[in-house]
């Protein structure tokens, strides 16, 4: 039975021109932590819907959004540097990215704990112990994400999805049980950082003894130049997506920030559904050349828009049930997530940038990066504070639009 699928599956690639076993079976191993993932995501939002007041919600969505800033470059800036090696099988060069981003990482510890000090002298209290204990844990958390870029470029989406059926369930049930007994959004992000830094570590001592086995092969170097460029882009990136809850925070108060958290938060998650395919390409197209990624990748493109546009009908016809039965607390949320979910059309954009980011190209990801970015800051300068919340989505909606039309044209005129 199996040699009749894998036969049917290699026959459809005359079609498709796609490695279809390696896209089913990696999908498949995905869509499983996807789902489970999703099922979490809803269990978590339905329980903080009840248990937490609209305000509440918004410190909390605040404070982890805040506090990711802080770890942003260095993260990506270690998955960029080592991806392109270790999908080629040269897995040593994680330690010399390691080696390469501690120092920064100290810094962000550094820099979070002044900001927690300043809360601390300003009678913020609550927030000022959050920040202090992210600003700890913060240099550990950033090693272990290696482990998960690792893994990832190795294409064993299978261990992945397998560590994330274990991990999400985990932090889920101690995110509740904090909120339920505390009810307090400072005890529930503290309870996120610590629970994450316990299972990532167990992901890097994993990848250690992975490495171990197979031995350190260090034929390519650390892609620092790449690396201190992604990394510093990704700051603004990580701050075009959070813009809107910090000036809905700034601007409209905490209870706005919550309801369009809940606005969008379905739609994030169709888009990583449909996105899912991006992240499987990555190790496919680094093994290739460019020009042969790009002769492929806007068919990629056409596929995932027979993905895209039912999912989005069908979310505009249920958004509302959805709202009713398991939000009724946000039901003031339901037109904005439903203009919101348009935003999915832009979704093939990530495999786009997948094929940038697979070849390293430093200044097609700098225009892919820096120009939507700029584009979604200032539109949400320009909205938030006008028009808040509604303006927040626009914002949104604009900005992943000119962010794809940005990145066809740059695809299509890069060698």
């Amino acid at each position: 039975m199996k040699d009749k699928i894998i036969g049917f599956l290699k026959w459809t690639e005359k079609y498709t021109k796609t490695d279809m076993v390696y896209f089913v079976r990696s999908n498949l191993w995905i869509n499983i932590g996807r789902a489970s993932s999703v099922l979490n995501g809803l269990i978590l939002s339905i329980v903080y819907a009840n248990i937490l007041t609209k305000e509440d919600y918004g410190l909390y969505t605040f404070a982890l959004a805040f506090i990711g800033f802080f770890s942003m470059a260095q993260t990506t800036a270690l998955g960029s540097g080592i991806s392109k090696s270790i999908s080629r099988g040269n897995d040593g060069v994680i330690y010399e990215g390691l080696k390469t981003i501690y120092p920064w990482s100290l810094l962000g510890g550094l820099s979070l704990g002044i900001v927690s000090i300043y809360y601390i002298l300003h009678n913020n209290i609550d927030l000022g112990i959050c920040f202090l204990v992210a600003a700890i844990t913060l240099p550990i958390s950033i090693r272990n994400s290696v482990a998960k870029s690792y893994f990832n470029a190795k294409g064993d989406f299978a261990f992945m999805s397998r560590f994330n059926l274990m991990r999400t369930p985990f932090i889920t049930i101690a995110l509740i049980i904090t909120a339920i007994t505390s009810r307090s959004a400072i005890i529930v992000v503290i309870t996120s950082i610590i629970t994450n830094l316990i299972l990532g570590s167990f992901l890097y001592h994993k990848m250690k003894k992975n490495i171990a086995q197979i031995g350190a092969n260090e034929k390519e170097p650390f892609a620092k130049k790449y690396a201190f460029h992604s990394g510093i882009l990704s700051m603004f990136g990580y701050l075009s997506e959070q813009i809107d809850d910090l000036l809905l925070w700034k601007f409209v108060g905490a209870a706005p920030v919550a309801i369009y958290t809940y606005a969008i938060a379905p739609v994030r998650e169709l888009k990583n559904l449909i996105e899912n395919q991006s992240t499987i390409a990555i190790p496919k197209f680094a093994q290739k050349d460019f020009s042969e990624v790009k002769s492929h990748v806007f068919f990629r493109v056409r596929q995932m828009y027979f993905v895209a546009v039912p999912i989005i009908i069908l979310y505009i016809l249920s958004a509302p049930l959805i709202f009713k039965y398991l939000f009724p607390l946000y039901t003031d949320a339901v037109g904005l997530s439903q203009i919101a979910s348009l935003t999915l059309l832009s979704s093939p954009r990530k495999l786009l940038t997948a094929a940038i980011t697979a070849h390293q190209k430093i200044k097609e990801t700098y225009i892919v990066t820096v120009f939507p970015t700029m584009t979604r800051i200032i539109l949400a300068i320009a909205l938030v504070p006008m028009y808040g919340i509604e303006g927040a989505v626009i914002a949104l909606l604009a900005s992943e639009c000119i962010d794809f039309i940005t990145l066809g044209i740059l695809i299509r005129n890069s060698k």
